[in-house]
């Protein structure tokens, strides 16, 4: 039962870790079936559950109130994690090769991309640093996705500090380069 696990896993950090916030990323098993993470469009399936227990329980972990509505709006939220560092978690399940829904609409089905690109405008404009996490990294999306990512982390190069994901169950670092001159690294994950 997904609920019960991440209510259980989530009671036990807030238990041994009283007053310490989690920045947390939605990844490929929470949602049930596995891997399955359905797009707006989709009326027959819907993953709202998911998205309220978690917003529950990340609030109930340190993060601001305000990430609510974009949590249940997908997962993914910002928040301010010292003056001039700010952290963006980004649900990268609505990339992923797994996702069969992605078959509907692959581009961006949650307005994710452009929900980013306001987030990095904004940190820009207020010279703060960004930390991008999520689950799957970018090199395992959809082309239609990562082509629009890469494009975002290119022109955002200056704001981006640092980008972190897991799902590869691997120690591995990777480089985003210049579209304009693939010899100059501008993002390392």
């Amino acid at each position: 039962d997904q609920l019960y696990s991440i209510n259980t896993i989530n009671s036990m950090l807030a238990t041994v870790f009283p007053n310490k916030t989690f920045y947390s990323a939605v990844g490929n098993h929470e949602a049930a079936p596995c891997n399955l993470y359905p797009t707006p469009n989709i009326r027959t399936d819907n993953i709202s559950w998911l998205y309220e227990a978690l917003a529950d329980n990340w609030i109930r972990l340190g993060l601001p109130a305000d990430t609510r509505d974009s949590i249940l709006n997908g997962a993914f939220y910002t928040a301010l994690v010292r003056p001039g560092l700010r952290l963006i978690s980004i649900n990268m399940n609505y990339c992923s090769r797994e996702n069969f829904w992605l078959l509907v609409n692959s581009t961006d089905p949650l307005g994710q991309l452009q929900w980013l690109i306001d987030w990095l405008q904004y940190a820009e404009d207020h010279e703060e640093k960004v930390h991008i996490i999520g689950h799957h990294p970018p090199r395992s999306c959809l082309a239609s996705f990562g082509w629009n990512f890469y494009k975002i982390v290119n022109r955002y190069e200056n704001t981006i500090a640092g980008q972190f994901y897991g799902h590869s169950h691997l120690d591995e670092f990777l480089m985003f380069y210049d579209e304009e001159n693939r010899t100059r690294p501008v993002s390392m994950v």
